[in-house]
């Protein structure tokens, strides 16, 4: 699915003036919309993308983003602006679409052919949900504080990544799938260390010595992988393995300087 954006978004002072990933956030949200501007915010999933915690609305223009009363989705009036010029009387074809999801949620009358906006805004930051109003954001878009989902003190993804990039000196972005892995472990009760442990663990592994491309930050986190490497133990004979491989390696780069 295409989305449109106005070529003077960026000539907008107020969004010059914010922090970078404040600029990404506000991309994020035509991204994950719906097709008629109405998005259920997930702001652990927009930090994660956005690679910066993302906490509170409150730097967000009056009616940026509208609450949707009853619900935790939000209604962004200047989507329909974008990608629907005219509107209700665009010529794109997902303007029906739109005009159906709007309908439902009472923020378009099918009669005037309006939208239903309302004439005052209360503040986001106290509309987000509890589990997302977290932290506290200054001028230049720093946050103290944590997001969606991870309490102080837990094991966020975004460290996972981290840490695994750090002690293997790759850099994993992380997908879906190794971050759906990673928070079943954390709700396992695996601690920040444990997973260290497995990291260097398995990189201790002479299997994975010499094929260090199987160690991913989906493999290690996967139910079997982890309690196998938290608890891996290099045996005497693994030990001569992983000697006579660092043997050849030191051998081998002798040899060709």
């Amino acid at each position: 699915m295409k989305r449109f954006i106005d070529t003077g978004f960026l000539d907008q002072k107020w969004i010059r003036r914010l922090s970078p990933e404040r600029k990404c956030f506000l991309i994020y949200l035509m991204l994950k919309c719906d097709n008629a501007g109405i998005i259920e915010l997930d702001l652990e999933d927009a930090s994660f993308w956005i690679g910066k915690n993302i906490s509170g609305l409150d730097w967000l223009p009056d009616g940026y983003l509208i609450t949707i009363p009853g619900t935790d989705k939000y209604f962004q009036p200047k989507f329909i602006e974008w990608q629907y010029p005219n509107f209700p009387h665009s010529k794109v074809h997902q303007q029906a679409v739109a005009k159906t999801i709007l309908i439902k949620h009472g923020l378009f009358n099918p009669d005037s052919q309006e939208l239903n906006l309302p004439t005052a805004y209360p503040p986001l930051t106290h509309d987000l949900p509890a589990g997302q109003v977290n932290g506290n954001v200054d001028g230049n878009g720093n946050v103290d504080g944590n997001v969606k989902g991870e309490s102080e003190g837990e094991y966020s993804f975004m460290q996972f990544i981290e840490d695994i990039n750090s002690m293997t000196g790759k850099n994993f972005r992380g997908d879906a799938s190794a971050k759906t892995h990673f928070k079943a472990r954390v709700k396992d009760g695996y601690t920040r260390e444990q997973i260290q442990t497995a990291i260097h663990n398995c990189m201790s592994d002479p299997f994975h010595q010499q094929n260090p491309k199987y160690l991913t930050p989906e493999f290690i986190t996967r139910p079997d992988k982890i309690e196998k490497y938290v608890n891996y133990q290099v045996s005497e004979s693994d030990m001569d393995k992983i000697l006579r491989t660092n043997r050849e390696l030191k051998l081998a780069n002798e040899t060709s300087s």
